[in-house]
């Protein structure tokens, strides 16, 4: 897998530099600390206040969560805690990520199986994190429960400190799909992340939340509901193992079938049988919502360290980002490739290409596949990025073809929207008449990120109000869903309520539907290639 080969080089040299664990675990605890100032002498033998001197009041007792997983899964001595994350850390060999993290996904695994996966994800943040929610399955097979569970705690204690338990835990406890549960153990799911959290960020609030079986519509009402408290300083942190049930060979393949539906956001992962499916399901839902873009960082298996099990255990360490500026960029010399190679693309299928051999697509994708896996590991054309490809003669538009989340590389997608655009063309005769040369335009496009909805930047009834400060005819795309209906702007309108007008009637609903309390309006920006004529050799 092109992009997974591109981050897992960097990340396999950390392995190395993992920690090996065998100290005896914690043990259970409850806290008063002191609040206030110290009692008065002959206080604490006054407890009923005769002499009149009277004891303050006494503080709540603080709900611990032990560290139980400290001498297991880590070392339980600080010390030697803080020297073994710092050892992993110090080894990742970081890769630009254009934007910032605000997801990710990382192995609940020893520190000497996984720590080194993990690390590669954790080293991407920097400060500015206040509240970390930590998402992850229910691992105890004696209490199966539908729903959510936040511990009930009020802070989670580790070798290097206790971290509290923000305040929204408590609030979100009673409404849906939370429950309120007993005594569910929770192991090591949530507990694993806090170690590497506390030594990159520092300080922070926790929200714990462990998922039980839940409902797709659940899934995505939960996902719009973490989206709309979810501001810049919160992370989420997805704390999860991939397969668990194949042979070395196998676990590899539905593990690559899991990620590539990951880095499309693309919530089908029925194939993809982790432990969790419901988490990773979650994580999408979310990340559509907050207009995240996801990028693979290295994945391997137990079997690929020898380790001795029946079944290998896959691990995965992903992010999710805000795609800035940079996401839009290409070199020149990439530009020209994509352009003359989608021109290429689409003269072959307009040849006609009914006499096809069986296997010859396939061939094909494959050569691409293995074109892009060839790139230099920095080249902008193997990572996974939104690209659309037009057809143009003049300031006419023939034909267009969109993938926002895109399965595969940029080099790979363009292929394949050029192959698509040309089969189009051949069936449906979008060159007939055309006037003048016709080319290709070329655009990259960033995630869409929500305009109005859960996440609100636009006042209610009025979508065009949120466009306007900035826009743009040709570097503003959008994004309308109304119902199970959608439609897409890439340009053309010089203002947003034209923009608007446009997609409402490729709908078939009044210009103003849009405004509708049911519709959901995303934008993503655009940049554009110089036209390329179809007549140039390549």
């Amino acid at each position: 897998m092109p992009h997974l080969a591109r981050w897992t080089a960097c990340a396999a040299a950390c392995l190395l530099a993992a920690a090996t664990v065998a100290l005896p675990g914690g043990r259970v605890e409850a806290s008063a600390p002191r609040v206030g100032p110290p009692a008065a002498e002959g206080a604490q033998n006054d407890p009923a206040g005769l002499t009149g001197t009277a004891a303050p009041p006494a503080p709540p007792v603080q709900r611990i969560r032990p560290p139980r997983a400290a001498g297991v899964s880590y070392p339980a001595d600080p010390e030697e805690l803080e020297r073994a994350l710092q050892k992993l850390l110090d080894g990742v060999v970081r890769i630009p990520i254009p934007g910032r993290v605000r997801a990710m996904l990382v192995p609940h695994a020893a520190l000497e199986v996984s720590g080194a996966l993990a690390a590669n994800a954790f080293a991407q943040l920097g400060a500015g994190y206040d509240r970390v929610f930590v998402i992850s399955v229910n691992h105890d097979r004696s209490h199966f429960f539908r729903g959510a569970w936040i511990p009930d705690f009020d802070a989670y204690r580790t070798p290097l400190g206790d971290v509290p338990v923000d305040a929204l835990a408590h609030r979100l406890r009673g409404s849906s799909p939370f429950r309120a549960l007993g005594e569910v153990n929770d192991e090591y799911v949530i507990e694993n992340p806090l170690p590497f959290l506390q030594r990159t960020l520092g300080t922070f609030s926790l929200v714990p939340i462990v998922l039980g079986e839940v409902s797709e519509s659940a899934l995505r009402s939960l996902a719009g509901d973490l989206a709309a408290v979810a501001d810049e300083r919160t992370l989420f942190v997805f704390s999860l193992d991939l397969s668990n049930a194949y042979g070395r060979q196998r676990a590899r393949q539905v593990d690559e079938f899991t990620l590539r539906r990951l880095l499309s956001l693309d919530p089908r992962l029925k194939l993809g049988a982790t432990e969790g499916n419901d988490v990773l399901k979650l994580a999408v839902y979310l990340c559509r919502q907050l207009g995240l873009r996801a990028g693979v960082l290295g994945y391997w298996n137990s079997a690929d360290l020898g380790l001795p099990r029946r079944w290998a255990v896959g691990y995965a360490s992903v992010v999710f980002y805000e795609e800035d500026a940079r996401a839009l960029e290409l070199a020149p010399k990439e530009w020209e490739t994509l352009v003359m190679r989608a021109a290429r693309r689409f003269r072959e299928e307009m040849r006609g290409r009914s006499d096809v051999a069986p296997g010859e697509a396939a061939e094909r994708e494959e050569s691409a596949r293995l074109e892009a896996q060839s790139l230099d590991p920095a080249s902008a054309l193997r990572d996974w990025r939104g690209c659309a490809l037009r057809l143009v003669a003049g300031d006419r538009v023939l034909g267009e073809e969109m993938e926002l989340y895109p399965s595969a590389s940029l080099l790979e997608t363009v292929d394949d929207l050029a192959l698509r655009l040309g089969r189009r063309c051949r069936t449906f005769g979008c060159l007939d008449g055309a006037a003048g040369s016709p080319g290709f335009r070329l655009s990259i496009l960033q995630v869409p990120r929500p305009l109005s909805g859960a996440r609100q930047t636009a006042p209610p009834g009025e979508p065009a109000a949120g466009l306007r400060p900035d826009w743009g005819p040709e570097h503003v795309g959008l994004l309308l869903i109304h119902g199970l209906r959608a439609a897409t702007y890439l340009g053309g309108s010089e203002t947003p309520e034209g923009a608007l007008a446009q997609m409402c009637s490729a709908l078939g609903l009044d210009s103003g539907c849009a405004a509708a309390p049911r519709a959901r309006l995303y934008r993503f920006g655009v940049s554009w290639s110089a036209p390329q004529s179809l007549r140039t050799n390549s």
